[in-house]
């Protein structure tokens, strides 16, 4: 199982930036929905990012509130009637940046804003670590010893490590998602090496670290665009691994509803080879309803399909298509 560690940091970058992160996280999200990864915060990481929510959309309003819009008009564009427009033009840009700095404060206080959707999406599908003594000791003695991660006497992210360790099922791999410096080695980009090796002493897996979401999925998944395509790739896995009539028939109702006409070729491929291996669908070729979805999802591609692993297809399904 790979565990993915989403820092405070990270959901507050979507208060704070104009992320390109939204579309890796709905195919990390995509990723957890299938079983491939469990997204994990903690306790004290929901509370932080709870704590520090409100200070980052009332920076992001003072940013915008600090750029004054006005304009100053020399007398030499008197008379000309584009002169009043642009001031006109102005003020209206005026009032606009004032609305909108109004409606984003009482967004805010309902949490409306599109930035609230996307970390619910997260947290929504985040499973998280309860704070327990064990742990909370522990971290103060981390901080105590100066060892990583954290910032002084500072003790929330000792505090997420040792709740992490504790919890992590044995050969748990972490993938940390974080901006922050104190899980960062001195010597480039990646986890410290002290984390790393802590990790795979205490829990035998392995330990990395991302900055953002899409860093983490052009590296891992970089075949993956879309998070249709991770839900497309794993109904193909389950027909390919059916065990059953019964199984067979629901994959493959789900992969004809779904995804007909989305199938790609490599897809379409392990389909085909897939209905003529396994059993639990070769056996049920000659089913109307199994024939007529198969051949539904395969006709697209029938030019550039495997001939001999067609023609076994067509013979065990009985019907010459």
């Amino acid at each position: 199982m790979i565990w993915v560690y989403v820092d405070a940091n990270v959901m507050l970058d979507f208060f704070r930036t104009a992320s390109t992160d939204l579309k890796a996280l709905q195919i990390l999200i995509a990723l957890v929905d299938i079983g491939d990864a469990q997204i994990v915060i903690t306790e004290q990481t929901l509370d932080e990012f709870q704590r520090r929510r409100e200070d980052a959309i009332a920076a992001g309003r003072e940013a915008l509130k600090k750029q004054y819009l006005s304009i100053t008009v020399p007398h030499l564009f008197d008379g000309f009637e584009q002169r009043e427009d642009l001031e006109q033009a102005v003020s209206s840009a005026r009032r606009a940046q004032a609305s909108l700095l109004d409606r984003v404060a009482d967004a805010a206080r309902r949490r409306a804003l599109q930035a609230d959707s996307t970390v619910s999406s997260l947290l929504e599908s985040a499973k998280v670590l309860k704070i327990n003594d064990d742990a909370l000791e522990a971290a103060r003695w981390r901080v105590e010893l100066g060892r990583p991660p954290g910032k002084g006497a500072s003790i929330g992210d000792a505090l997420s490590w040792e709740t992490l360790l504790r919890q992590a099922p044995t050969g748990t791999d972490l993938v940390v998602i974080t901006a922050d410096s104190d899980f960062v080695s001195p010597l480039g980009g990646s986890l410290s090496q002290y984390l790393a090796d802590e990790w795979s002493a205490r829990v035998e897996g392995t330990a990395r670290r991302f900055a953002k979401f899409e860093d983490y999925i052009r590296s891992e998944r970089p075949e993956v665009a879309f998070p249709d395509d991770v839900r497309r790739d794993w109904a193909v896995r389950c027909l390919e691994e059916s065990g059953s009539f019964r199984e067979t028939r629901n994959t493959l109702r789900r992969l004809h509803r779904a995804y007909l006409g989305s199938i790609g070729l490599d897809e379409a491929t392990r389909v085909l080879r897939a209905a003529v291996t396994n059993n639990q669908i070769r056996w049920i070729l000659e089913d109307d309803d199994i024939q007529s979805m198969l051949w539904d999802l395969l006709q697209p591609h029938r030019a550039n399909l495997d001939a001999d692993s067609l023609d076994d297809f067509m013979a065990a399904a009985g019907w010459p298509f």
